[in-house]
């Protein structure tokens, strides 16, 4: 059997994470196999589609796209976000401190940093957010994860990101570059990354 907690996996939320598996790994029925550590492969679909998967998260987009009928939603986290439904998320819009630009609709001609063309909350959002304001982002370039994203805009390569709000406090928490980094808005709610 595999169990992964990949979405906020990082150096500094392993040991939480854990904790956390041994805390789902000791409520579960009596006699059900299960791993005693959370798998960490790079490639989470490699976990996703696996007949052995017993429980990992996913973000909510390749759920509907590609998992709906092939695993079984069996949960949704409550983030707690400030003016976020209970089981919902948002994803935070940022760009560099130093660009003059000021709101969301003065980046109509931007470079969208994005992790995954998958992703709920860095490409969905912000797609659906400037289509929301009349225009959609052509200028893009993928980076493969939230954090290199908001990299990516520290460091001059894209102009814009749209970070997951949770993977966005763990950035300002841990990395440096976000004090180079500005928040210019928010995308609307959607439900949270489902177990």
């Amino acid at each position: 059997m595999i169990a992964s907690l990949p979405m906020y996996d990082r150096p500094e939320t392993r040991a939480s994470n854990d904790r956390f598996w041994q805390l789902i790994r000791n409520q579960l029925e009596p006699g059900l196999a299960s791993p005693e550590e959370l798998s960490r492969t790079a490639d989470h679909w490699q976990d996703w589609e696996n007949p052995e998967l017993l429980l990992s998260q996913t973000c909510g987009y390749p759920y509907r796209t590609r998992l709906h009928g092939k695993t079984r939603l069996v949960a949704t986290p409550v983030y707690d976000l400030p003016d976020c439904p209970p089981g919902h998320y948002y994803s935070v819009l940022i760009a560099r401190k130093s660009d003059p630009r000021g709101g969301f609709e003065d980046f109509a001609r931007a470079r969208l940093a994005y992790n995954d063309a998958l992703s709920q909350s860095g490409w969905a959002a912000p797609q659906s957010h400037a289509e929301d304001t009349g225009f959609r982002f052509t200028d893009v370039t993928q980076t493969g994860a939230h954090r290199t994203s908001a990299q990516a805009v520290a460091s001059g390569i894209a102009d814009i990101a749209a970070i997951d709000a949770v993977s966005w406090a763990m950035i300002r928490r841990w990395d440096s570059f976000a004090a180079d980094l500005r928040e210019i808005g928010v995308t609307a709610p959607t439900p949270a990354l489902p177990y």
